[in-house]
């Protein structure tokens, strides 16, 4: 995982972001939000404050010391993929559609939220200990998490959502058939008026051929 984010970020930053965004951002060539930013860097440097206080006070081997970093990490693990999940949901919702949108990530995830349930539960039963369940509060919550935005899209994608377009994609379906009609028209007055013989009308009625198409192709994807 921790690879695949540094890819995708090198992506962004070797293809440059939205150029619509007009917000400066600390990271040249990455379009991030503020609170994005001031996040990662919030817990950067909590994580790095409190690793210099337990080096400086308790020692590397002092292990209980480490315990509290531990699970201010998870926590924040858990927050950060309640995060990372919402906007998409939200957006979905918006738009009421899923145009666009690749289902098959959330089918992996999902799946791997289910396979680090059933880990922790036959570890807990090979133990005989629910201690396995309960002691490892931010592995349970990010599974938690995982799988209850992954019913949510799929339900948005399948059920609630299933075939609809959304509203930008409708409109330029409808622009496209009212531009292919006036084009019609525009090409049916020179077809009329032209003195130049049949190369002319040749190149008119193949022009109208393809309008015809183009009509019926957009009349289809907006039903």
């Amino acid at each position: 995982a921790c690879a695949a984010s540094l890819f995708l970020l090198y992506q962004c930053y070797l293809y440059g972001g939205s150029s619509s965004s007009t917000a400066s951002s600390l990271l040249p060539g990455l379009s991030t939000s503020r609170a994005c930013e001031i996040t990662a860097v919030a817990v950067l440097g909590a994580v790095a404050a409190y690793c210099g206080h337990v080096g400086s006070t308790c020692g590397l081997e002092d292990c209980d010391a480490w315990l509290p970093l531990l699970f201010f990490l998870g926590s924040t693990k858990m927050v950060m993929t309640l995060i990372k999940y919402t906007p998409q949901a939200l957006l979905n919702h918006k738009r009421r559609s899923t145009e666009g949108w690749q289902i098959n990530n959330v089918l992996l995830d999902l799946a791997g939220g289910v396979l680090s349930f059933a880990q922790i539960g036959l570890n807990a039963a090979a133990r005989a200990d629910l201690s396995v369940i309960t002691g490892n509060p931010a592995k349970l919550g990010i599974a938690a998490i995982s799988i209850g935005f992954d019913i949510v899209f799929i339900l948005q994608h399948y059920v609630l959502y299933r075939g609809k377009q959304s509203g930008k994609s409708r409109a330029d379906g409808h622009g496209t058939v009212n531009d292919s009609r006036s084009l019609q028209s525009v090409l049916a007055r020179v077809n009329t008026s032209s003195s130049s013989g049949g190369a002319v009308r040749r190149l008119v009625r193949r022009a109208e051929r393809v309008l015809v198409n183009a009509e019926k192709s957009g009349s289809k994807s907006s039903m």
